[in-house]
């Protein structure tokens, strides 16, 4: 079972310290710096009370004092965030980052995901579907920015033969390996999981020595003043920019940090919502089908009831209206044969 937050950095920093001198400038600092940047999260720049209500909203939805919620509008309003309300909107999950989007121009408010979620549990709102379309737009546009990187560098970096390109390019696979286990094991020790962290830190010294046997094929390879150059590719997942000369330190910042992370989160969240989505189309179609054939038997049950207490009769005088008619008609004959006969007596 996992120690406290502060003691578990504590363990994990001291345990990975022991295998400084093979790890480079790994250092307990970086590990703490982290894990403080972690338990505060967007609770940045906002005051204790602040952070108070902010929970409040969250579990308990706007109405938890009887009051309405600052922006006046419900859950279901259009001006609402859909992504924020399934958490998953790259404004939010992106913000304080290189890529920060500023802030979204539709409403976040944490009282309205509670709502949301409690209405859901009711009724279904589809919602995934609009955030859906949201994430793939959005992926789509950061795809074609790490197309447009990559041409750039292909137009501006010295060009390497296939075999030296091959060489390099293990050079950065097994790089970014190291990277990503290195990050892994900071987080292992900072939640207190020391002895797995240690296996990791194992592994990252196997793949320390075939990235310098790898880099080795790749100096020779190529003359000293070409290999000294530094040689770019973009991350597939955040389009961040990384070098075959980055050290270990700087990968695992990368790979740990916010932004590969976050979008790490997002890509995440579009592949799960990408294998529901023909099917949960189909299911909004059925449910507004179902929906309008409600509010049509709805209207007609309306309209029947306003007709039958229509001019403040019931639905039995309505019906004997006709008959009335109908027996008046008969007797207006009758009435004017007696008048004549009447008539006729009196010229006599």
């Amino acid at each position: 079972m996992p120690t406290s937050s502060a003691s578990c950095a504590r363990v994990g920093g001291a345990a990975i310290s022991e295998r400084k001198a093979h790890q480079g400038d790994l250092s307990s600092s970086v590990i703490e710096r982290r894990g403080r940047c972690v338990s505060i999260g967007c609770a940045r720049k906002m005051t204790a009370h602040d952070q108070m209500r902010a929970m409040l909203d969250q579990l308990m939805g706007t109405g938890r004092n009887g009051e309405n919620n600052k922006f006046q509008v419900k859950y279901s309003d259009s001006k609402v965030c859909k992504s924020f309300l399934l958490a998953c909107c790259p404004h939010e999950i992106l913000s304080s980052t290189r890529m920060d989007l500023g802030e979204c121009p539709q409403i976040h408010d944490l009282a309205l995901r509670a709502d949301y979620e409690a209405a859901q549990k009711k009724r279904d709102h589809f919602y995934d579907i609009d955030a859906m379309e949201h994430l793939q737009n959005f992926i789509a546009d950061c795809d074609r920015r790490t197309e447009q990187a990559k041409q750039r560098l292909a137009e501006t970096q010295e060009e390497l033969s296939a075999e030296v390109a091959a060489k390099a390019n293990n050079v950065h696979v097994l790089a970014e390996e190291i990277g990503k286990k290195l990050a892994k094991a900071e987080q292992l020790g900072e939640e207190g999981f020391v002895e797995e962290s240690m296996k990791l830190m194992g592994e990252i010294d196997e793949l320390r020595k075939k990235k310098n046997e790898a880099e080795q094929e790749y100096r020779n390879s190529m003359p000293a003043s070409s290999y000294q150059q530094q040689k770019l590719r973009v991350c597939e997942v955040c389009s961040a920019y990384l070098g075959i000369h980055d050290n270990d330190r700087r990968l695992a910042d990368h790979f740990g940090g916010k932004l590969h992370l976050g979008f790490i989160k997002i890509r995440e969240k579009l592949a799960e919502l990408q294998k529901t989505v023909e099917e949960r189309r189909k299911e909004k179609r059925e449910s507004m089908l179902d929906r309008r054939r409600d509010r049509d038997r709805e209207d007609r049950d309306r309209d029947r009831d306003r007709d039958r207490n229509r001019g403040g009769l019931g639905f039995r005088d309505h019906q004997n209206v006709p008959a009335v008619a109908v027996i008046a008609v008969d007797l207006v004959p009758v009435a004017a044969d007696q008048t004549t006969a009447r008539d006729k007596r009196e010229d006599v």
